[in-house]
């Protein structure tokens, strides 16, 4: 009985161990997602009732912020998130003043819109290609699938704007 508490016990830290190593690992991949998820609730954050210049000027620090982010990057990594921009940039721009599908709180594409996109994909990237998503990812996506039906499922329910097209 006792050696069986010993196994157990070195099992459960041998797969801590796995665990934190993952972590180190992937430092510097969840630290780009790290700082493209606060980046990105601040500038939702200061842009709630802000004035063009304000939406300009957090416009041109995404740009800056994305920038950064990209400095580790390999070619082919930069290649893709520039892409990926003007392919976003393109859609939104047809999106919304084009056709109306949807408008912007001032009837424009805010300047931090297209770096936003850039740097969703560069943290989708580095959570891909993390070692602790690689190591977890299934867990983890059945998670997220969870989440995002939720949300789902609240746009279409529960909030005041019925977000049909989120659907």
């Amino acid at each position: 009985m006792a050696l069986s508490g010993v196994t157990s016990g070195l099992l459960e830290a041998s797969r801590q161990g796995v665990f934190v190593n993952a972590l180190v690992r992937s430092k510097r991949d969840l630290t780009i997602v790290g700082v493209f998820v606060v980046w990105l609730g601040a500038v939702l954050a200061l842009d709630v009732g802000a004035g063009i210049w304000l939406q300009r000027l957090l416009g041109a620090i995404s740009w800056l912020v994305l920038f950064c982010l990209l400095r580790g990057e390999g070619r082919t990594e930069k290649a893709q998130v520039v892409v990926v921009v003007l392919f976003a940039t393109a859609v939104e721009y047809t999106a919304s003043p084009l056709l109306g599908l949807y408008t912007y709180r001032l009837h424009n594409v805010p300047t931090f819109v297209p770096p936003g996109h850039g740097g969703l994909y560069l943290a989708a990237l580095a959570l891909g290609r993390s070692a602790i998503f690689t190591r977890y990812g299934k867990r983890l996506c059945a998670l997220v699938t969870i989440i995002g039906a939720m949300w789902v499922l609240w746009g279409v329910t529960l909030s005041d704007r019925k977000d049909w097209l989120g659907v």
